[in-house]
This record gives C-alpha cells, structure tokens and sequence, in this order.
C-alpha cells in the first residue's frame, strides 16, 4: 500500500511539473553574468536575452555579479530557489576552474547547478606585439632563446589567460615572465605600448588592434580555425593539440529545477542563439553557436574540468 501511495505522488508530482512547464515562464528570468557589465558574457547574453522574450513573451533580465573569479554569482544562484526563474551564465572560471584553486568553495559546480544550454564557444588566440616573432616556431625560438624573460601578460591570477600560458609552457616546454593585469583591455594597452610582448584572448577582444596591425594574431588555441581568423592556423596544426583554450559560455540553473523547466529553457534558449540575428553577431565576434543540450554540456564541462585541474596542479598555479 505505501509502495502505491509512493507512486501515485511521483505521478502527481509529475504531472504538476509537466503543468507547469506549459505556462513556463509566466514572469521575468534573471539571466546572472559573473563579471562586470561590457564584456564577452554581455555580449552573448544581450542578443540571446532580446530573441528569448520575443519566443516566451517574457524578458530575461540580465544581472551583472562581479567578484571573486565569478565564484560569488556561481554561489548565488546555486543557493537560489531552483523554480527556472534564476539562471546563471556559466562559464569556466567558477565552474571548471575554481574548484582546484579554491578547494574551499561554498558550492560544488558539479552538483550545486544543473546544465541547461551550451551556448557558444569563442577560441582564444595567441597574439602578438614588438618584435618577438609572427608565427608560432618564431615565437617558440625567441622563448627558447631566452627563458623567463620576453613578457606575457593575462588579465589576472587564475584566470583563463594565466591558464593559457601555463599550458601553453607545459605542451612546447618554453618559459616566459608573466605579468598580472587587472583586465584584458590593459594588457593590449601595454602591448601597444611595447611593454608587452605576448597574451591569449578572444578575437572579440582584440579585433580593433588587428585591423591596425597593432597586435598580430599567431595560432587558435582551438582543435579546429575559427571563421573569424580563417588564415591563422591552431595549435593542433602546428604540432600542439594540448593547447586549446575555449571561451565557452553556457546557461546553468540551481540543483532541483524540475526536468520539464529545464526542456523549456533549453528549447528557448536554442531557438534563441540559433535565430539569424543572434547567429549573425555571434559570427561578427568570432563565436562558434554550439547550441547543444544538458547532457552534452555535462560531457563538455567535465572535460574542460579535467583539463584545467591538470594545468593547475602541474603549473603549482595559486591565487594571488
């Protein structure tokens, strides 16, 4: 008798989460950004969020949470009520990331937020300033000739930048002087400046300086090109396939949000970055619509989990 009393409440509770995702959303969503207003995050979310209230006939209210490598909004929304009514812009650095630089995080990314959509991936790129070399052996050389001394810069400690570096070290055996910033846009300032010789970004970035021949790209850290760089080969072609470093960014939302709302997001969220005026942009800026589902995401993010937590620990890499 309990073992039916049991089953007949799974039923109800089933089918009133089936209920409710046909009237899902019936208010705003708030979309959580980990970083400040104005970078690639926005960029993604604007576009995506216009195209999702034209789909759902409700808004998606971005919020920009700054602080802490984007860990304080991860925990925010793992600590939200899980009713599809808060999401979070889940992106590596407080969620693949922080876990081995931070052992004592308030939430587990793993298990504290659901994946919901993979959104974009957007590869970053070794550039260029000065005179160090303008393809990868010239680069490569010119580090070989002098160990710990030609400058690289990256937007500070643990973030995708310094990562970067540090495989980029570890896969062609080189050694450079790593210098800390406070932002991407100050390390293109100072290699503009000539005090600078060597950072990873987005093309996003740094494409003003690219078409002023002030910084020169010189190999995707991507498995494959990148349609906004066409003529820059990768890594992997250039005999270092260990080297790749995605931008992704994908929509997560709290652990206990019913699968029904989950499938509802998914499908609007799909239709959204998929929509030609969000496709278009995204090619403008150099992203790849990857446009995928919670169990491919899940796949991706666990590897991206293990990639980074083996630079980390074999790079010794701490937080200042």
């Amino acid at each position: 008798m309990r073992s039916v009393l049991l089953g007949l409440a799974m039923l109800a509770m089933g089918a009133s989460h089936a209920a409710l995702a046909q009237t899902f959303p019936d208010r705003p969503v708030r979309l959580v950004i980990p970083y400040a207003a104005g970078g690639a995050l926005d960029v993604i979310g604007r576009p995506v969020a216009e195209q999702f209230q034209r789909i759902t006939g409700q808004p998606l209210v971005l919020e920009n949470r700054a602080g802490a490598n984007g860990t304080i909004a991860a925990d925010h929304v793992a600590k939200s009520r899980p009713d599809g009514y808060t999401l979070f812009m889940a992106t590596s650095g407080p969620i693949t990331v922080a876990p081995s630089l931070m052992p004592s995080l308030p939430y587990d990314p793993r298990t504290d937020l659901m994946p919901v959509t993979y959104l974009v991936n957007m590869p970053n790129a070794l550039f260029a300033a000065g005179d160090v070399g303008n393809d990868l052996p010239a680069v490569l050389a010119a580090g070989r000739a002098a160990p710990g001394r030609i400058s690289f810069g990256y937007p500070g400690s643990g973030s995708q930048g310094h990562l970067a570096l540090a495989l980029m070290s570890q896969a062609t055996g080189t050694e450079w002087l790593g210098v800390s910033y406070r932002g991407a846009s100050l390390v293109l300032n100072d290699m503009v400046a000539g005090t600078v010789s060597l950072t990873f970004t987005t093309f996003a970035t740094a494409r003003g300086l690219i078409a002023g021949g002030q910084v020169r790209p010189i190999a995707v850290a991507a498995a494959t090109r990148t349609a906004s760089m066409p003529n820059v080969p990768t890594f992997a072609e250039l005999g270092f396939p260990a080297v790749e470093v995605p931008l992704w960014a994908g929509v997560m939302a709290p652990r206990g949000t019913p699968d029904a709302i989950v499938t509802r997001l998914n499908e609007a969220l799909v239709a959204a970055v998929t929509s030609p005026p969000v496709r278009s942009l995204m090619e403008t800026v150099g992203a790849d619509i990857t446009a995928q589902g919670p169990a491919e995401f899940r796949t991706m993010v666990e590897a991206d989990y293990a990639r980074w937590a083996d630079v980390i620990r074999r790079g010794n890499i701490r937080i200042d």
